[in-house]
């Protein structure tokens, strides 16, 4: 894999519009969302500002 990357930028394979979710959703909406998305891992903000990034294992652990 890392003979393949060489000369290939993040900017060429990041996602660049993603989905958020908000401090005070409901740990339903998160569930929602990675299911019906190819997107697992979830920034979370408040006030506009990035303040963790939800991941789906995170998910799975809390609701195990």
């Amino acid at each position: 894999m890392l003979e393949v990357s060489r000369g290939v930028r993040v900017r060429d394979v990041m996602v660049r519009q993603f989905l958020t979710l908000e401090v005070v959703d409901p740990i339903e909406r998160a569930v929602r969302e990675v299911t019906a998305s190819h997107q697992k891992d979830l920034p979370v903000a408040s006030n506009r500002k990035i303040m963790s990034i939800l991941l789906y294992r995170d998910i799975v652990k809390a609701l195990s």
